[in-house]
């Protein structure tokens, strides 16, 4: 494992300037992982905590394949905070999968990606199939249907290149990212609850049903509305999406535990200036700081 590292994506805007044909696979939302003698290691080449895990990965089997585990549906919109509580937990126990989706000893792209497709399927197993796309159409449409289908975004990769251990540049295009949203941390700092709206409904100019947000309308509700978060360069901002009904409750009764915590959020980045537009909660992350 010496002086290995895994390879990372690059982001990618403009799809005009890529060199097509290319390969692409929906851009999953788990843990990343890689098989090294025996052990599982983040992408911070730590050892994965889960027992079950290690266990599975022990006999060499996979060895040098590299991918993401992840706990239940691979698309689910909890997807990443599940397969993180199971990743980290020595003895948690959950329907977990290793999505492969490259190798790292050697050889381009496609010979690479023709040796994780030869893999058989099982319940901890799944070769992530990579499409061939010839033009931009061909891209965005694969792109629309990625996100409709609750991916979060799209992987790229060159026909013919190699596994870099490191960040691919764009112009090697080795391994790009298309994702219109992106990831960013901050520490908690306070809490906030949900406020219902009782103001009466009327109908607006376009006869749609609306309601006025006046405050004396608004009703506090025991559970949580927003997180109030502090980026590391500063900015303050709340995240009051991303939760479910279980975690807004949960995180309300136990507010004085989480303050001080990193929480992971993704923010739409087009048109955001000093604050994150639209942040959607993803998770803590844990303390032993594994890494995607």
């Amino acid at each position: 494992m010496k002086n290995f590292k895994p390879m990372l994506a690059a982001p990618v805007t403009d799809i005009e300037l890529l060199n097509y044909p290319v390969l692409a696979s929906p851009k999953l939302d788990g843990i990343r992982c890689v098989v090294i003698d025996g052990v599982a290691y983040s992408r911070s080449l730590k050892p994965i905590p889960n027992i079950a895990v290690q266990q599975f990965f022990a006999n060499g089997e996979y060895d040098g394949f590299d991918g993401e585990l992840i706990a239940g549906q691979h698309n689910a919109p909890d997807v990443f905070n599940r397969s993180t509580r199971f990743v980290m937990k020595r003895d948690a126990v959950d329907d977990w999968a290793f999505y492969i989706f490259d190798w790292i000893q050697g050889g381009i792209t496609i010979e690479r990606m023709g040796l994780v497709e030869a893999l058989e399927w099982s319940p901890h197993v799944r070769p992530v199939i990579q499409t061939t796309l010839r033009d931009t159409e061909a891209l965005r449409e694969y792109e629309r249907v990625s996100l409709s289908q609750g991916f979060e975004g799209v992987m790229i990769r060159s026909m013919g290149g190699e596994y870099k251990h490191g960040r691919s540049t764009l112009k090697e295009a080795l391994l790009l990212k298309l994702k219109r949203f992106s990831d960013d941390e901050a520490t908690v700092i306070g809490v906030e609850c949900l406020m219902q709206n009782k103001n009466i409904a009327g109908v607006n100019e376009l006869g749609y049903i609306e309601r006025s947000t006046d405050a004396r309308g608004m009703v506090p509700v025991d559970t949580l509305g927003a997180l109030i978060v502090r980026r590391a360069d500063g900015v303050e901002f709340k995240i009051g999406s991303g939760f479910t009904e279980s975690q807004r409750a949960t995180l309300w009764q136990n507010q004085d535990e989480i303050i001080g915590k990193m929480v992971t959020y993704k923010h739409f980045e087009v048109g955001a200036k000093d604050k994150p537009r639209f942040p959607i909660f993803k998770g803590f992350r844990d303390e032993k700081d594994i890494s995607k």
